[in-house]
């Protein structure tokens, strides 16, 4: 088979895992297309599958294992092209071993190091090879041109791969490496590329941002000159550590127009023991005098955070704490997590685990309380007017959907907007706030 024939071949792509990886899918579309392979939705009407996985949590190596049994399955149907599947990104990093060991479906299976070099992967997997590749996840390729998936007026922007910050229940270490951060030039010259395509909103995002460090830029540099750049509506931060969060930070926050009023810091736990034991710092005491000096900084601003629950040795004591301290700071966003024993971590070998049905009961019960605090906060928000930009359209409720700018996409809330016509995505229109339908806002133009 010559080289020209394999490029005919159809490729179906799936994406599994965060908007990092997201970012890596983003890379690995854009060399398999250069190539002349063509993308497909139809699994059945491919000739390879490729997936790029996660492997940070349990319930993420489950949806990935399912992905590699279903397209199996598909490979295995009279009526289907499919015949070789192809494993890449976290899972595959994380368990090179075993993949292969216990799931003979799997053609080829490539570390982090090898994203870059998938297209070699394809051409020698639809040759009969069966491919292992690794090598060391330090030399993952972070620059790179992106196929942008949809929505195309919103992009993910890496500034910094892999973390080394000692959580103890983080695999991210082990699997991607330490940190590293990327030069000013080569962010830059990817947010102008970004912002000619037709990006609107520009999400910044690694691990940790505020650990971010280059040719003497910190991550507050990096906004002002993100900021800098023709054709945003808005740049949101994502990932900050707590006590990196600096004066100038919060004063480039505030001051620059296009620099979302919106900032997302994991907090994890207010415990200072349960912190402690998660190799985190901080206290109740420090993470209340910080959240209030950012919105005196930043009047006006939504705080986004993070929350694990039941983590080994979290005593009733430390869970009513944490929901104490949600109930008195009233976060604008929040999301939690069940602990989750990840293999070969530090946590995962802690004494007093914590059951599942307590887990499950403190979940429920904190769940209904930040959902208390969402309603009221967006009931708040009934007769503003509010900058918001289109997501699209939603044919079930015949609704436009918008985001203001305390709204990170596919996450957080939405505005319903009624009784529009014609509104492309990436339009940024003032809506006028009439009603809040369960946590979502309803307006009009």
């Amino acid at each position: 088979m010559t080289i020209d024939m394999i490029t005919e071949n159809k490729v179906f792509f799936l994406h599994l895992g965060c908007d990092k990886n997201k970012i890596d899918s983003e890379m690995v579309k854009k060399k398999i297309v250069d190539d002349n392979y063509i993308l497909t939705d139809n699994p059945w009407d491919a000739d390879v599958a490729v997936i790029n996985t996660c492997g940070f949590i349990d319930i993420a190596k489950e949806e990935a294992i399912d992905s590699i049994l279903t397209l199996s399955n598909i490979r295995d149907d009279d009526d289907s092209k499919l015949s070789k599947i192809i494993v890449i990104g976290c899972l595959a990093e994380r368990y090179r071993d075993e993949i292969l060991r216990n799931l003979p479906e799997v053609d080829a299976v490539a570390g982090l190091a090898y994203n870059g070099d998938i297209v070699r992967i394809i051409r020698d997997t639809l040759l009969g090879k069966k491919i292992t590749a690794y090598g060391n996840p330090l030399d993952m390729p972070i620059d790179g041109e992106r196929l942008l998936t949809e929505p195309h007026h919103v992009a993910y922007i890496r500034i910094a791969e892999g973390c080394s910050n000692t959580c103890t229940y983080c695999a991210i270490p082990s699997i991607r490496g330490g940190y590293r951060s990327r030069s000013p030039q080569a962010i830059l010259k990817e947010a102008k590329t970004l912002a000619l395509s037709g990006v609107k909103e520009l999400i910044v995002v690694a691990q940790d941002t505020t650990s971010y460090s280059s040719q003497g830029m910190d991550i507050s540099s990096i906004l002002k000159l993100l900021a800098g750049a023709e054709g945003f509506w808005k740049i949101r931060l994502l990932y900050t550590y707590p006590d990196k969060i600096t004066d100038e930070l919060l004063s480039v926050i505030a001051s620059e127009e296009k620099i979302a009023k919106y900032l997302d810091i994991p907090l994890q736990h207010c415990s200072e023991k349960v912190l402690k034991r998660m190799g985190r710092r901080g206290s109740r005491r420090k993470l209340s005098e910080l959240i209030d000096k950012i919105r005196n900084a930043v009047p006006g601003i939504t705080i986004r955070t993070t929350f694990i629950v039941g983590f080994p040795g979290e005593e009733e004591e430390d869970f009513e704490e944490l929901y104490n301290f949600i109930e008195e700071m009233r976060f604008d966003r929040a999301g939690f997590f069940e602990f989750s024993a990840e293999e070969g971590t530090p946590a995962a070998r802690l004494d007093r685990q914590i059951g599942k049905k307590v887990k499950s009961g403190r979940m429920e019960k904190i769940i209904l309380k930040q959902n208390e605090i969402l309603e009221s906060l967006q009931e708040i928000k009934i007769g503003k007017e509010l900058e918001a930009i289109c997501d699209g359209y939603c044919s079930e409720s015949g609704n436009y959907i918008f985001r203001s700018e305390a709204d990170l996409p596919e996450v957080d809330t939405v505005i319903n907007l009624i009784g529009a016509r014609k509104i492309a995505s990436g339009t940024v229109r003032n809506i006028h706030i009439k009603d809040v339908d369960g946590v979502d806002l309803v307006g009009t133009l």
